[in-house]
């Protein structure tokens, strides 16, 4: 079970982002960032290409390899045959590294995947080299095929370290919120049905909270507010799921709810039913984000129920989630739209991630 996701809040929602003048950002990113578009492209574009203008000797190569390994088989068809099969084959590592990238960055990280990918790299340009010396083929197509895959795992990872790791003003909040935000509820509506949560609320977004975070004003927190650490590191990301496995079920709701008035709950607070608005900030080893408006974990102690059939006035049932009835209605920030309910602070939610250095 994953541990991220919150619930709903606010009243109307006013769109700072494009008004904020972004930045160059420093030499140093910018260096790493062309290197990184520059040089990815370049090595697949080599990988690709190389074949073309030494093919006289590859075919020469192949011809050898053949006449030491399959000294039966002397058709030409088979030996062009395989020489494609030797061209594509890069394209079909390159495919497959592609599917592996979401994998290696979040078991490995983002640097030690990226190393993974150099290391692979590496290997497959000595075994390519190998196979000239022992004249081998099919130990030249796997090499191709390896090479294929690091850079298609590179050329992945590499763009989001560059990209988690500049600045706010060189690379904004979260790119695609809605996207996010659509992963992070659909996570609440998972967790919620397997635990039979009836009042477990949907997530939306709200500009409040970058003000909220970027001035450190949450003074509410354990009372109107929760502050919950984030990190990239993987082994403390599985910490947290095992904590919210440990955690999960009924039995353990009254425990659950007397340890969240005093201690961080490491991933349960992300499914607290109540909570509502969420900023998030940077910090030099670790991540914090707050979210509102419950901050003592008192909306845990709700008996057990069919997911979204405990919402409050102005909410209904959305596949498990509450969500707010939309309603046309002119909003008091420059016209915008809104939604309306008897509660504001429970209807619209966000999750700013701002990435600011300390």
């Amino acid at each position: 079970m994953s541990s991220s996701g919150i619930v709903t809040s606010a009243s109307t929602v006013s769109t700072t982002n494009a008004s904020k003048k972004g930045k160059w950002p420093p030499l140093r990113t910018t260096f790493m960032a062309s290197i990184v578009a520059l040089g990815s492209s370049f090595s697949f574009g080599f990988q690709l290409l190389i074949t073309n203008p030494a093919q006289g000797a590859f075919i020469k190569f192949l011809n050898a390899s053949k006449h030491s390994n399959d000294p039966d088989d002397a058709r030409i068809a088979h030996l062009e045959n395989q020489w494609s099969v030797i061209v594509a084959i890069f394209f079909l590592g390159s495919m497959t590294g592609a599917f592996f990238i979401k994998t290696v960055a979040e078991r490995f990280g983002r640097k030690k995947g990226i190393m993974l990918a150099i290391v692979t790299q590496i290997t497959s340009s000595l075994l390519a080299i190998t196979s000239y010396w022992v004249v081998n083929h099919y130990l030249f197509a796997f090499a191709r095929f390896a090479m294929g895959m690091g850079i298609a795992v590179a050329m992945g990872i590499a763009a989001m370290f560059v990209t988690e790791s500049s600045h706010v003003t060189a690379n904004g909040v979260i790119a695609n919120k809605e996207e996010y935000l659509k992963e992070l509820n659909e996570e609440r509506r998972i967790y919620a049905k397997k635990a039979r949560i009836p009042n477990m609320y949907k997530l939306f977004w709200d500009d409040y909270l970058e003000e909220t975070v970027r001035t450190n004003s949450h003074n509410c927190d354990g009372k109107t507010c929760r502050i919950v650490f984030r990190t990239p590191d993987t082994e403390a990301n599985r910490h947290a799921q095992k904590m919210v496995k440990y955690r999960f079920g009924y039995d353990k709701r009254a425990k659950l709810i007397e340890d969240y008035k005093g201690t961080f709950m490491n991933g349960n607070e992300d499914f607290t039913p109540d909570l509502t608005l969420k900023g998030y900030k940077k910090l030099v080893y670790n991540s914090y984000c707050l979210m509102a408006p419950e901050g003592d974990g008192e909306s845990w102690n709700v008996p057990r129920g069919e997911p979204g059939s405990v919402c409050g006035q102005g909410f209904e049932n959305d596949d498990g989630l509450c969500a707010p009835v939309q309603k046309a209605q002119s909003s008091a920030r420059g016209g915008a739209g809104s939604v309306s309910s008897e509660n504001s602070l429970k209807l619209l939610m966000e999750l700013l991630m701002l990435k600011l250095e300390l």
